[in-house]
């Protein structure tokens, strides 16, 4: 389900409790003792409601919410950060200090703290199960996971997403868009993380709140990382075809390793592969060079890169000596370089004929011929 340990079933909650949250045999989205709710109306009961929707996980290919085997992420146990979870952990249910999609005491839901909805809480916050489009824990119809669906904030969300992920703008355990993580900011940790981060699980064929398996979704397992998100959005990976920490579209990175900045890259390197035929690509001075190739090979090479050069028109590549042949290239028109042929063989002659005729030449021709080369000589340079 939603969160909860040991046997628990349902949007958070512990020992055999069944539903959004709650504890003991309570059945119902948050609450304590036998008080009711989280379940919502109608046939629905606890975190996950009726139709085919089960508690915060659901069944069969739905993933999230709870999650099952080792996952981590929407329920979990442990030390799991995510969706629900137990003891220490944040997320979509759980008990003690957990903030979830139901729980007690301080807990604080699905979306995190402050005035956002999730799977359960307390306050004024919307959560816990509720009917039609109510916020929270689990909801009715076909309502998935710890929260519901539409614009519902909660656990979990709709559409493909199960558990502790949700959809649209949605609030809760991870949900993609401008939505925040499971746990948003402050002592929430949950699905999502802090800050602007999106994550916790995504949506499309993404593993809600935790996933499955070794599945890294709302919160992970172990050391795993998840967040995942789509769009814009700045997460653990992204969606789509971007695999881990790059992302997608205009998604920055992952974070990378390290110290290193963007989706790729290590140690000080900026880029980390660049943008297409952008600049970057990796390089550094030296490695490479400043851009490192660049776009379309105009602003690469760069300091260390093979001397000045490569740059914009060759003004900085290949040496000055490279720039001086370019320029030479680019403005030298047929007539000039026929004439300047001329003169050389002209030139080429004349030594030639001196130095034949040195013998039986007066010497005040061989001064004057001598001075007729150095001229020639003189205008080629």
């Amino acid at each position: 389900g939603g969160g909860g340990d040991v046997g628990a079933e349902g949007g958070g909650g512990d020992g055999d409790a069944e539903g959004g949250g709650g504890e003991g045999d309570a059945d119902g989205g948050g609450g304590e003792g036998e008080a009711e709710g989280g379940g919502g109306v109608g046939e629905a009961e606890g975190g996950g409601g009726v139709g085919e929707a089960e508690g915060g996980g659901g069944e069969g290919e739905a993933k999230g919410g709870g999650g099952d085997g080792e996952a981590e992420g929407g329920g979990g146990d442990g030390e799991a950060e995510g969706g629900g979870g137990d003891g220490e952990a944040e997320g979509g249910g759980g008990d003690g200090e957990a903030d979830g999609g139901g729980g007690a005491g301080e807990a604080e839901g699905g979306g995190g703290d402050g005035d956002v909805e999730g799977g359960g809480s307390d306050g004024d916050v919307e959560g816990g199960g509720g009917d039609g489009e109510a916020d929270g824990g689990g909801g009715d119809g076909e309502a998935e996971g710890g929260g519901g669906d539409g614009d519902a904030e909660g656990g979990g969300g709709d559409g493909e997403a199960e558990g502790g992920g949700g959809d649209g703008e949605a609030e809760g355990g991870g949900g993609d868009g401008e939505a925040d993580g499971g746990g948003g900011e402050g002592e929430a940790e949950g699905g999502g993380g802090d800050g602007e981060a999106e994550g916790g699980g995504g949506e499309g064929d993404a593993d809600g709140g935790g996933g499955d398996g070794d599945a890294d979704g709302g919160g992970g397992d172990g050391e795993a990382d998840g967040g995942g998100g789509d769009g814009d959005s700045e997460g653990g990976g992204g969606d789509g075809d971007a695999d881990g920490g790059g992302g997608d579209g205009d998604a920055d990175g992952g974070g990378g390793d390290g110290e290193a900045e963007g989706g790729g890259g290590d140690g000080e390197a900026e880029g980390g592969g660049g943008d297409g035929e952008a600049e970057g690509g990796g390089g550094g001075e030296g490695g490479g060079g400043e851009g490192g190739g660049g776009d379309g090979g105009r602003d690469g090479g760069g300091v260390g890169g093979g001397g000045d050069g490569g740059g914009l028109g060759g003004d900085d590549g290949g040496g000055r000596g490279g720039n001086m042949t370019r320029l030479v290239k680019a403005k030298l028109p047929w007539s000039l370089v026929f004439s300047r042929s001329c003169v050389i063989f002209c030139s080429v002659s004349a030594v030639t004929l001196a130095a034949s005729s040195s013998s039986v030449w007066p010497s005040s021709k061989m001064a004057t011929e001598r001075a007729t080369i150095s001229t020639l000589l003189a205008c080629e340079t």
